[in-house]
């Protein structure tokens, strides 16, 4: 049985965590922003470093801030990283940030326009 596709954004954890507030959601978002940044270089210098440990650390710090902003489906490609990463199986870690760097080129602008909806 196939697996069900999973959201770009999943506006129910959204509505939970926060109460749909979306001056707070747009403050996290932002935060969220700021760091994901930090966290893509670390993936790609720990890759060109060939650190698991440093892989998977930076992919679980992603992974947590994609669930918490409800981005479920790019949160699972992270933790593809992160487990290819513990098992130390690089080549499926680059073959997993490459796919996570696809779901966050689609997450970016959906949250954008999630924010931008009344």
């Amino acid at each position: 049985m196939q697996e069900a596709a999973l959201p770009i954004i999943d506006p129910a954890i959204i509505e939970d965590d926060f109460m749909n507030d979306r001056g707070l959601l747009r403050e996290v978002f932002d935060s969220f922003l700021t760091q994901y940044e930090q966290h893509m270089s670390d993936l790609q210098t720990a890759l060109s470093q060939k650190s698991h440990r440093e892989l998977g650390s930076a992919a679980h710090k992603l992974k947590g801030g994609l669930m918490y902003i409800g981005a479920a489906a790019a949160a699972k490609t992270a933790e593809l990283v992160e487990a290819s990463a513990i098992e130390n199986d690089l080549d499926a870690a680059q073959d997993a940030c490459d796919c996570l760097q696809c779901e966050l080129s689609r997450l970016l602008p959906a949250f954008e326009n999630y924010l931008s909806q009344a």
